[in-house]
Order: structure tokens, then C-alpha cells, then sequence
């Protein structure tokens, strides 16, 4: 994910200087749903705590539909972000079509060819870690391991030791909104209405 963010960085803004903050912020974002993500699979070990065929089948299919889910997010919010400077929100997708169509009429084709080729092949490299990852972790045979990998999985999808999980507005750093909006994860805006917080 956060190779993703690197190549909107540069294919997005090139030449916004060093953003750091803007980096670290969308960097936990990123974590918050990579984490979220990887709960089921660790769940799945502690509950059975052995390797399988059948498990590691099943923890393989489910990472394969979830990196192709967010490999699309993120290929359509980096298409839309050159019109809509914004992610893709919640009440964006019932005009998605006029959305596309207004991008696909600004940038140039070697933007789009570019952008097609880069997501395909962060796709193959991200879907192989994926997999080394949950190779490793089906194979780790104690339970106390794998509850220890998910108190600190939950830790990290919560976003924050403190009283309120991430949010949107832990983005307002900058007066740029759409350098705001690049900090969110295009998974976390899905299924989220942009109100008056952001």
C-alpha cells in the first residue's frame, strides 16, 4: 500500500516538495487497513492453530479478492484524483461514469497507460508479499504467538492508543485540501460519507 502512495506521490504532485507529515499520516492509514485486512487470517490461525490445506486455500483466496479490491481502488482513485483532487468517497460512487468519463477526457493516454502498467505491476509484487506473509503465518504453530500477532494487528487497525480511533481530520495539517485527501486511504473513504469533518 504504501508503494501505491509513492507512485501517486510522483505521478500525482511531483512537485509539491517534501512532505513528510503527509507521508507518515497516510503511512498509518494504510496500516490501519493492511491491518484490518490481516485479522481474519491471524483469527484463523488462533482458532485452529494448525497448518492445512484447506485453511491456507481458503486465507490465499481471501487475500487474493481483498489486494485485487484495493489494487482497483486505488487505480480508479489515482485516475479520478487528477479531476476530482479528492478520494473517492461514499456518495461518489452513484456518478462514478461522469467521473470517469471527465478523467478519462484530461489526462494524457501516457498518464492512464502509465498508471494501468504501475498498478499491474505493484499488483504482482504486493499479491507475493501477501502471500510470503501468509505463509508465515499459517505457520506459526503457538497460540500464544498468534494471540499475541492479534493484539497487535488490533492495535494498529484501531489507529491510536487514545481515547478516538484515526480519523479523517488527524489529515488537517495542511491547507491543501487535496493534500489532505492524499493522506486517506482509498479503502477507508469506500465506504465513508465526506462530511463537514474534512
Amino acid at each position: 500500500m504504501f508503494a501505491f502512495r509513492i507512485f501517486e506521490a510522483l505521478f500525482l504532485f511531483p512537485n509539491s516538495g517534501s512532505e513528510l507529515d503527509v507521508f507518515f499520516t497516510g503511512y498509518r492509514f494504510d496500516l490501519l487497513i493492511l491491518s484490518f485486512l490481516l485479522i481474519p487470517v491471524v483469527l484463523v490461525q488462533l482458532l485452529f492453530n494448525f497448518k492445512h490445506k484447506l485453511i491456507s486455500y481458503v486465507t490465499r483466496s481471501y487475500l487474493l479478492i481483498v489486494w485485487i479490491f484495493v489494487s482497483l481502488l486505488y487505480f480508479l482513485n489515482g485516475l479520478l484524483f487528477s479531476t476530482l483532487k479528492d478520494r473517492v468517497w461514499l456518495q461518489d460512487w452513484g456518478q462514478i461514469f461522469p467521473h470517469l468519463k471527465g478523467a478519462l477526457d484530461n489526462p494524457s493516454v501516457f498518464f492512464t497507460i502509465g498508471l494501468f502498467v504501475s498498478t499491474v505491476v505493484l499488483f504482482y509484487f504486493g499479491h507475493r508479499e501477501l502471500m510470503n506473509l501468509n505463509h508465515s503465518l499459517l505457520n506459526t504453530q503457538r497460540r500464544r504467538v498468534c494471540f499475541m500477532m492479534l493484539i497487535g494487528l488490533g492495535l494498529f487497525a484501531r489507529g491510536s492508543l487514545g481515547h478516538d480511533h484515526l480519523r479523517r481530520n488527524d489529515c488537517d495539517f495542511k491547507s491543501s485540501s487535496w493534500v489532505r485527501a492524499f493522506c486517506l486511504n482509498p479503502v477507508y473513504t469506500f465506504s465513508k460519507s465526506k462530511n463537514s469533518e474534512f
